[in-house]
């Protein structure tokens, strides 16, 4: 797009920027005249045109009766003449002041002695002068009330999250108000309104970009502008902001020596703008490297903008037609041709058609066109038209795609579609051809025989297509239809059609509509083929693919159970990890494993899983009634309630813990006629079908979770058992140990700790063989000890040991392997001392 100069945009936003803001200075001054409890009079041209509530007072007139007012017929003379002086001696020295009182007799006959004050300001866009005057009597309330004004006036600005500021030209010193340093996120507490704080917030960039504008202000002689800046808030970060200012006094030369007015915070601003420039960047780099001629017109039809391809198409650079009205000199342009159907002229008509009535001819159409290049060789374009608005107008744009090659092939096309014919006709596909320059309607014999029907027994209608067309695909085939007639390409589409025995069929239509040049519509082809069988190959598929892959995922969570189920982690944590994997499969509310208590006739939750929303009743569900949940599995694998009140026993629904249960499922952990406990499945959103997949996999788990229930007890048992073994071996004369397949001694009863003279922490510590037994006796036995893995006689060992006396002494070993598994994971024996 044409870009304008960065010059006159800045230009422009700095005008808009200063009306606006000036507007603002407008409102500031009307607040602040309007806020004060001093009489003040506004006067353009010695023309009264604003009073404040304090000059009614002082004047004894309505604010009505003062405006318009000229200011020496506010008083009786001589006073009035008085201030017609005062009025034009400000004029000339931009403000006056006195300290003298004056005594001041209004037109409506009140008296009182007053510092009139004078300065010049700018009203509504005028120079005007501002009076104020000073009640000498009221002094200290004026103060007060002044104060009590300035607060309102600063809680105004905070809301509006705008701050004041004055600068001195003179000495370079600047006051801030607090305001400004609250929109950075200052506390009141935390700088001083100054002007080292103010530069220290300050960007570098900026404060150089201030005492830039201060030059420019002394040079240019401007009352107002504007600059905007980078200041660094509370968080450390810089904000972008926008200073309005006013000349408030000048020298004797008219040289400017204050200013003052407005901060704005312009973050949000700024990074709108920022945003708007990378879409623009995006715009327009998509623009210069699009595949398709794109040029934009205004309303006039100038052209604005002609990329890179629509060079390339037209033959014709950038900056020959930038600013040309294209049909006006359409003539000249070297892509012209002298037929209706070129590219120039269906874009004049379309612009013309959109100016007049509003309504755009090609939306959502392409056309084909022609360009003729430098050479004369003409080229066939593919062109669409549509308009965009914007403030300053319309703005039309045309997009043109090369398709000469395209149009090259149509003959060949055509042929291909003849030989098409002959090919389709041979094989098991019907064809159908519509011509729309004769009307003539051809249906092959197969196309009749697909729909089950003989030749010329039924011709093509609506009552036909809501015969034989599925209902449940009927609405959207016709609308697919309708739409691909009247402005469709290609339509392809699957649909049952229901045949003359009155059997449902699936068949495969494929039509396309072929085109002049122009868009006219030549004739309407298609095919018709019966997929039935494909379509119950891909049913089979779909299914057994379903199927597949849920049997897989199910052994693949029986698999991962069974692991789980035999690692050496804590049993609780397993069964944990257990129904998390079964909770997350079935993606139910909760799942619960009760043990039994027989003895009590309870059970009691031992673990649970709860889906994400769920309350965990871990603590809440214990002490079920045993018998009441064994009276209700009688003879039965399971025990599902879908209707908790009514399915389950009434000890057990009626808990506050079931109120919220809409489903339950429940199956005994059963093994070798044991009865473990219990693992319930619970659904606290809606009521569950299970179906029998799932129930049979659910049984399955059962039984693998009861299988650990049962190992777990055999290897409480087992522990047992060695604890008791233990124990027993205490009160042995003999002596009887454990010894790993390294030679660590495991246990060691009494009787051999005080042979040999240690106790039983030290065998806990650990102790080796060797520390027993001479080196040569350790090898001896050990070797022995190797030998015994594989004998099934129990033969004796003579070896000599120390004793607690630290003696040598002959002893008799009778050593067995223990098997675990397969394996050997230690050696039991017993040891007769001497005699």
């Amino acid at each position: 797009m044409k870009k304008k100069s960065t010059w006159g945009k800045q230009y422009n936003k700095a005008l808009n920027l200063i009306d606006r803001n000036n507007d603002l200075l407008d409102e500031l001054v009307k607040d602040i005249v309007d806020l004060s409890f001093k009489p003040i009079l506004i006067l353009t041209d010695g023309v009264v045109v604003h009073a404040n509530n304090e000059s009614v007072k002082l004047f004894g007139l309505p604010i009505k009766s003062l405006k318009g007012n000229r200011v020496e017929d506010l008083f009786v003379y001589p006073t009035g003449t008085l201030l017609v002086k005062i009025f034009t001696k400000t004029s000339a020295l931009k403000g006056y002041q006195t300290d003298n009182a004056l005594k001041l007799v209004s037109i409506s006959g009140k008296e009182c002695r007053v510092q009139p004050r004078a300065k010049k300001i700018q009203w509504k866009g005028k120079a005007s002068l501002m009076f104020e005057f000073k009640n000498i009597g009221t002094q200290e309330r004026a103060d007060v009330l002044s104060a009590f004004s300035y607060d309102n006036l600063r809680q105004a600005l905070l809301l509006a999250k705008l701050g004041t500021w004055e600068y001195d030209i003179s000495d370079g010193k600047a006051s801030v108000g607090q305001e400004f340093f609250s929109i950075l996120g200052y506390n009141a507490n935390d700088v001083k309104t100054n002007s080292l704080s103010w530069e220290k917030v300050l960007h570098p960039d900026s404060l150089q970009g201030f005492h830039a504008m201060i030059d420019n202000l002394r040079q240019s002689k401007e009352n107002t502008g504007y600059w905007e800046y980078k200041a660094k808030d509370s968080r450390n970060e810089y904000s972008w902001l926008m200073g309005v200012y006013q000349v408030t006094a000048w020298d004797a030369n008219g040289e400017p020596l204050k200013i003052a007015g407005l901060q704005i915070d312009i973050s949000e601003y700024k990074k709108c703008e920022s945003e708007k420039n990378d879409a623009l960047n995006i715009i327009n780099c998509f623009f210069l490297n699009s595949n398709d001629g794109v040029a934009l017109f205004d309303e006039k039809g100038v052209t604005v903008e002609w990329n890179k391809t629509m060079e390339q198409i037209t033959g014709i650079k950038r900056d020959k037609i930038m600013g040309t009205i294209i049909w006006d000199n359409q003539e000249s342009l070297p892509f012209y041709t002298d037929t209706p159907d070129n590219f120039v002229s269906l874009l004049k008509k379309t612009v013309l058609a959109i100016m007049h009535t509003g309504v755009n001819t090609m939306e959502g159409k392409t056309c084909e066109t022609t360009v003729a290049s430098k050479s004369g060789e003409i080229k066939y374009v593919q062109q669409s038209c549509f308009f965009i608005r914007q403030k300053a107008g319309l703005l039309f744009v045309t997009t043109l795609r090369d398709i000469t090659e395209c149009k090259g092939n149509s003959i060949k096309i055509e042929k291909s579609e003849e030989r098409l014919k002959l090919a389709i006709s041979a094989g098991n596909v019907g064809f159908w051809d519509y011509d729309y320059t004769t009307g003539e309607v051809f249906i092959s014999s197969m196309a009749y025989t697909i729909f089950g029907y003989l030749p010329k027994e039924i011709e093509p209608s609506e009552e036909l297509y809501e015969k034989i067309i599925h209902p449940d695909d009927y609405d959207e085939v016709i609308q697919r239809l309708k739409t691909f007639f009247i402005s469709g390409e290609v339509l392809e589409m699957e649909l049952r059609i229901r045949k003359k025995g009155g059997e449902y069929i699936w068949i495969h239509s494929k039509s396309r509509i072929v085109r002049d040049e122009y868009e006219n519509k030549l004739r309407a082809t298609g095919t018709i083929t019966d997929i039935s069988g494909q379509k119950r190959i891909e049913l089979e598929l779909r299914q057994n693919k379903e199927d597949l892959t849920k049997i897989l995922r199910q052994r693949e969570l029986l698999s991962e159970i069974s692991f789980v189920l035999n690692t050496n982690a804590q049993f609780n944590q397993k069964n944990e990890e257990v129904l998390r994997m079964i909770g997350e499969f079935f993606d139910v509310s909760r799942v619960c494993i009760f043990e039994n208590a027989p003895e009590k006739d309870k059970t009691l939750k031992i673990c649970e899983w709860h889906n994400h929303g769920i309350k965990p009743q871990l603590g809440s569900c214990n002490n079920m009634p045993l018998s009441a949940l064994q009276e209700a599995l009688k003879d039965k694998e399971h025990l599902m309630a879908n209707d908790i009140m009514q399915d389950l026993p009434a000890v057990f629904a009626g808990r506050p813990t079931m109120r919220e249960v809409k489903s339950f499922l429940l199956f005994p952990l059963c093994m070798a006629e044991k009865n473990y406990g219990y693992i319930s499945l619970s659904e606290c959103k809606d009521k569950r079908n299970w179906v029998d997949t799932e129930i049979s996999l659910l049984k399955t788990i059962s039984n693998v979770v009861a299988f650990s229930f049962e190992r777990e007890a055999s290897q409480k048992q087992v522990e047992l058992n060695e604890k008791r073994y233990k124990e027993l071996t205490e009160i042995l004369p003999q002596i009887v140990f454990l010894i790993d397949k390294d030679g660590k001694v495991d246990f060691l009863n009494l009787t051999g700790c005080r042979f040999f003279g240690v106790t039983k922490e030290q065998v806990e510590k650990g102790l080796y063989v060797w520390d027993f037994f001479p080196q040569r006796e350790v090898i001896k036995m050990r070797n022995a000890i190797e030998r015994m893995a594989t004998l099934s006689e129990l033969k004796p060992i003579r070896i000599e040991a120390k004793t607690a006396e630290n003696s040598i002494k002959p002893m008799v070993f009778y050593v067995r392997p223990r098997i675990k598994g397969g394996k050997v994971v230690n050696f039991s024996g017993i040891a007769l001392k001497p005699e």
